[in-house]
């Protein structure tokens, strides 16, 4: 029985960067998925896939530039 729990608390570890994109609502969690499942057994791997589950994508900024001048504009009406 330990060996089985051993087994699930590896796996939790293992496709952390996984969840982490999930829980963030990454477009490329598919992505890291498949880095993680093929290259995390080696370290590079798994931290380059829990580093890209952790990044900002660049467009959040504009998306959010474009927001608040939207709202500058509806105000100085």
């Amino acid at each position: 029985m330990s060996g089985f729990v051993a087994l699930m608390i590896w796996t939790m570890l293992y496709f952390w960067p996984t969840a982490v994109a999930l829980n963030k609502k990454r477009a490329n969690t598919g992505a890291v998925f498949m880095l993680n499942l093929f290259l995390g057994w080696t370290l590079i791997g798994w931290v380059v896939a829990l580093c890209w589950a952790m990044t900002t994508p660049r467009n959040d900024g504009a998306k959010i530039d474009a927001l608040v001048k939207a709202i500058n504009e509806r105000n100085a009406k």
